[in-house]
């Protein structure tokens, strides 16, 4: 196990093709153009222009005609402030004002970080604290099993009935927090309002789940903590998440799984419920309360492309129904 080191920032993914590459965009969609972490904007494609509707970089001259034939990129071109260096182009996955329920991303004004926050996060302050102080239970029952089992390599898979108990606990919260994100965006359950990992797993790509991970900030000797390294759809939901298949294994059979419940276990499955507070709730969230941010520390957070994160305007040509939060699309 290797000593961690507390980068800052964290750490994120390295850049994918598909992160440079430019999406084809029709009349009706937002368009944003980057040019690097500074330069960003968001136009509304209105057939025959584009309007500048949010963001910076272009000066004062907002629009940029659309002549028939012409392909977007040489009209680009034609733009004043966007001849020198012509950017991505992305088709908004979101139009201005809008976001998806209890999904933190980065807003368009500093697309470049991560974790973002939750745009209306006020109207979630009670069940933000709730998490929060589940949070902080949890940990108070690690820290008690950690005066007597110290978390160095040798003793992460050493196992027993108040690890059990914790891992049993922790697991159960990740579980009532991925069921309200899904519930919120009005996923659709089965007829017998039941949830399985097959469902919880889609919450992976939607929250960049794999891509977060955490380490303890009093025990930087242990490895940084990926709870969700390999959640996939496409894989074994439930065993793809160790930790989460161990909480299943000795919550139905103690006596023949009782050596799953391991400390190692146990940290991961506290690890995952800080992961969906950052995921739901951004860097808001995290520091709502000062002794759980400083407990753990950030060592990697997602990599979002700019089609993806939250937008606004700055001139009203949307109306009021159209902002506001809106469900994710699961497929």
């Amino acid at each position: 196990m290797s000593i961690s080191i507390h980068p800052h920032p964290p750490r994120r993914r390295k850049p994918e093709s598909s992160d440079f590459a430019n999406h084809d965009v029709i009349a009706g969609d937002y368009v944003g153009f980057t040019r690097g972490p500074d330069h960003y904007g968001i136009w509304h494609h209105k057939g025959d222009r584009l309007e500048l509707v949010g963001g910076n970089g272009v000066g004062n001259r907002a629009v940029i005609a659309l002549p028939n034939g012409v392909p977007l990129t040489d009209a680009i071109k034609s733009h004043p402030d966007l001849s020198l260096n012509v950017p991505i182009v992305h088709r908004m996955a979101l139009r201005p004002g809008t976001f998806y329920y209890r999904m933190a991303r980065p807003e368009f004004s500093d697309w470049n970080s991560s974790p973002g926050r939750l745009p209306m996060d006020l109207y979630y302050d009670h069940d933000l604290t709730d998490a929060l102080l589940q949070v902080r239970s949890l940990i108070a029952r690690l820290e008690a099993i950690l005066t007597v089992i110290h978390p160095t390599e040798d003793n992460l898979d050493v196992y027993g009935n108040e690890i059990r108990n914790l891992l049993i606990l922790a697991s159960t919260e990740v579980e009532t927090q991925w069921r309200t994100v899904l519930v919120n965006n009005r996923y659709k359950i089965g007829s017998k309002d039941r949830l399985s990992t097959n469902d919880y797993v889609k919450l992976a790509d939607a929250m960049r789940l794999p891509e977060y991970a955490f380490t303890f900030r009093l025990f930087p000797f242990v490895q940084d903590v990926t709870p969700f390294k390999d959640c996939s759809a496409a894989g074994s939901p439930t065993k793809d998440l160790p930790w989460y298949d161990a909480y299943n294994k000795v919550k139905h059979d103690r006596t023949g799984n009782f050596h799953e419940a391991k400390l190692s276990h146990a940290m991961s499955a506290i690890v995952a419920c800080w992961t969906m507070i950052a995921a739901q709730f951004g860097s808001s969230g995290m520091r709502e309360l000062g002794d759980l941010n400083n407990y753990f520390v950030m060592t990697r957070a997602p990599r979002w492309r700019f089609s993806e994160v939250y937008s606004s305007c700055f001139v009203h040509e949307l109306p009021p129904t159209s902002t506001g939060e809106v469900c994710y699309p699961f497929t």
